[in-house]
């Protein structure tokens, strides 16, 4: 079968057909992990509010202890059995995490963040090992903006915006199909 749209619109060959439920693009719900069009507002699986990305970029920047990096890009690199991610912005700062594979726990919120951000993916991935992530990547799609808090001396992060671009556009779609004029939304960043 073959995917196309935000969301795919084939229909599954299962008795009853049912359609296909697989999302390119998507907001994930921070309660409950599940994935939701770029335009939702609520969560259709648990039913909380979804924050909207320019809401929360607001928020953050006018946080003391937050710092907001606009993505340019991704590294890994391997520490004994630690992944740490580096998110580089276009002026050359970096913001840091790591996921120890060898806890299980680690390896499951690493999947949840980035098992479905692989360029090109059809299907999430389920990542076992180190090796595997380190293997593919090149793959992974980096987020548009990281924000993180200070946490001691040291800052955390605790949100990664993926697809904003996409989802101002949709806005922007949505304002002109309401108004019937020309709605421009701009970006602080």
């Amino acid at each position: 079968m073959e995917h196309y749209g935000r969301r795919c619109q084939g229909m599954l060959t299962t008795e009853p057909p049912s359609q296909c439920d697989y999302r390119f693009r998507f907001k994930e719900c921070r309660f409950c992990n599940g994935e939701n069009d770029i335009a939702a507002r609520r969560c259709g699986h648990c039913g909380e509010a979804i924050i909207d990305p320019d809401d929360q970029l607001k928020d953050a920047l006018q946080l003391k202890d937050a710092t907001v990096i606009r993505c340019a890009g991704i590294s890994f690199h391997q520490q004994g059995s630690r992944l740490q991610i580096i998110y580089h912005d276009e002026q050359g700062e970096e913001l840091k995490e790591s996921f120890d594979f060898s806890k299980p726990k680690q390896l499951q919120v690493f999947n949840q963040l980035f098992g479905r951000r692989l360029q090109q993916s059809q299907q999430p991935r389920r990542f076992k090992s180190l090796e595997e992530v380190l293997g593919c990547q090149q793959q992974f799609s980096h987020p548009d903006f990281v924000i993180a808090r200070k946490s001691g001396h040291h800052l955390r992060v605790t949100e990664r915006i993926f697809d904003y671009q996409e989802i101002t556009e949709k806005r922007i779609s949505c304002n002109r199909q309401k108004t019937g004029q020309l709605t421009r939304i701009t970006r602080n960043a």
